[in-house]
């Protein structure tokens, strides 16, 4: 029965790795890069995204009036990032209405401290944000991301399967259960590199279970804690008489005040008479550096706080959501914990191609076994390698010894 049950757990572990394996390989070579997304972005981009002159920074004010005098072509100027080192430059985020009617955005990028713009880029292009699209959603789109959660899930099926078939070979002793063999190369590089890596690979694939299938994760969640809903159709209050607004400096300032320690990431600028200043931040305590959960709405007259989204105040439900992308990618555990998840992400196609090249490997024994058996039964000769004609020879005088 053991024997049965060992067959079962090897064919679903084969198959789940000839399937889903490789596409699990492409997403783990994906990720590695994704892991360092915004450096890779930046170097393969240098001449537009880093700068080496250094000086007193210039406003957001400033660089956002002159972005939008310099290329009113590209719409009105929707969002400002800022430099987070001194050699990262500032991000304007442009919008406007295509011919179909749908909004594009471009990204201009003005050097911080000379205020000279270096480039523009249709948002979410170039080879980064391609390499993303790929390890998200295959190129797919939304189908592509439900397919990826399915991947995530059989991933986890996967390695749960390793671990069952490697646990009786400990009765083995060290050598056999951890070890690398020169004769067992492949089956010993798949075992041990599987097993030191099992943990981040089950983290990698359960919070990819959750980024790929929210709709199925979402009702388990909510049973035991509710989702607070970001605040919807926030506006400003129209003042009496024609009133300047407070420009994105000032906006910036006052978030800082709501949020005292916190990082600055974006300013939203509005877009309407009606629309507030939406502050991007991350709040100290929060899990991961990459991102902020923070967010302040201010109306753009007065400055008075017409909303927040406080880390500190976050529910279960919002704090399980939000830690899932920098658990994903080794952010929630600083710099060391996005290396080892770079170094991680190459061992999905390591697993692949040893576990492949077990498989084919008997599957060709088998099909020698086949072409040998049926040619013994046909009476016709049957062409031996060297050494297995040595082997041959040795076993038919054992069995002469044997009969004499």
């Amino acid at each position: 029965m053991k024997l049965i049950a060992r067959r079962i757990w090897l064919q679903v572990h084969l198959y789940l790795g000839l399937t889903a394996g490789l596409i699990f390989a492409l997403a783990g070579l994906t990720g590695s890069i994704l892991v360092f997304e915004h450096a890779f972005d930046e170097n393969l981009n240098a001449e537009m995204m880093l700068t080496e002159n250094r000086g007193e920074l210039r406003s957001l004010g400033e660089i956002t009036a002159l972005a939008q005098q310099q290329f009113p072509e590209l719409g009105h100027v929707e969002r400002i990032a800022v430099p987070r080192t001194a050699e990262n430059v500032y991000y304007v985020r442009f919008k406007a209405q295509s011919r179909g009617g749908k909004p594009s955005s471009t990204e201009v990028f003005y050097d911080p401290y000379t205020a000279a713009a270096l480039g523009q880029r249709p948002e979410r292009s170039g080879l980064i944000a391609w390499i993303y699209d790929l390890h998200a959603r295959l190129l797919f789109g939304k189908s592509g991301r439900i397919l990826m959660g399915v991947i995530a899930l059989t991933v986890i099926i996967s390695v749960i399967t390793g671990i069952v078939l490697w646990w009786p070979l400990q009765k083995g002793g060290w050598r056999i259960a951890w070890g690398i063999r020169r004769n067992k190369l492949n089956f010993d590089l798949h075992k041990t590199s599987g097993l030191l890596m099992t943990p981040p690979l089950l983290l990698i694939a359960f919070t990819g279970v959750y980024l790929g299938l929210p709709f199925l994760v979402k009702p388990v969640i909510g049973i035991f804690s509710t989702e607070t809903k970001n605040p919807q159709n926030v506006t400003s209050l129209l003042p009496a008489t024609p009133t300047e607004p407070i420009g994105p400096d000032r906006a910036a300032q006052l978030a800082a005040e709501v949020m005292p320690g916190s990082e600055l990431f974006f300013v939203h600028l509005p877009q309407r008479a009606d629309d507030t200043y939406k502050v991007f931040v991350r709040q100290q305590g929060e899990v991961g550096r990459l991102r902020g959960a923070g967010r302040i709405w201010l109306d753009q007259y007065s400055g008075e706080v017409r909303a927040t989204r406080d880390w500190n105040k976050f529910t279960f439900a919002d704090t399980y959501y939000r830690i899932q992308l920098a658990l994903h990618c080794g952010d929630a555990f600083g710099f060391g914990g996005r290396f080892l998840f770079f170094v991680v992400g190459f061992v999905p196609a390591a697993l692949y191609v040893t576990g492949f090249l077990l498989w084919w490997r008997k599957k060709m024994s088998r099909r020698r076994q086949l072409q040998n058996r049926a040619a013994v039964q046909s009476g016709k000769s049957v062409e031996m390698s060297p050494l297995a004609a040595k082997l041959t020879a040795e076993k038919s005088s054992e069995l002469e010894s044997a009969s004499n």
